[in-house]
């Protein structure tokens, strides 16, 4: 088995394939992570965070008090043999009224959505969504396989 480091380029193709991966946060003092899909275009990765109105998202209250977070995506379509992880670390930022155009274009572009759902729908009036911005401060990706 073999392992290398992927270069930019190979990320960029990896992220803009994957659609889904983990975001991992902090929650007080415990690590907390979720399947999310995401949006990639052009070297900004987006999300779209729904919470349930009136209730507690614990998801935006880790986010609130720690805004630092994790992304892994992996891709094993490639072949069998091949398996591609990317991880990237840095900032949420929440994306304000007006500002998500671009984001919420790329998460209808290539974001891998739960069945049933898309973010080209319109939310139950039950539900309130919050588009996010991940700025990075470290990408690395690898490839293993058995070549």
């Amino acid at each position: 088995q073999t392992m290398r480091q992927l270069d930019d380029a190979e990320i960029d193709e990896t992220l803009q394939a994957v659609g889904i991966g983990t975001l991992s946060m902090v929650d007080g003092d415990q690590p907390y992570g979720i399947p999310v899909p995401f949006g990639y275009d052009d070297g900004e990765i987006s999300f779209l965070l729904q919470s349930d109105r009136g209730a507690e998202s614990r998801k935006l209250a880790a986010l609130a008090e720690n805004a630092r977070v994790c992304l892994t995506a992996v891709d094993e379509r490639q072949e069998p043999e091949v398996w591609r992880s990317v991880v990237v670390t840095g900032e949420l930022v929440e994306l304000p009224i007006g500002e998500e155009d671009d984001a919420v274009a790329a998460l209808a572009d290539n974001a891998t959505f739960a069945p049933g759902y898309s973010v080209v729908d319109a939310p139950p009036e039950n539900v309130d969504l919050h588009v996010f911005r991940l700025e990075p401060t470290e990408i690395s990706g690898r490839e293993f396989s058995d070549r």
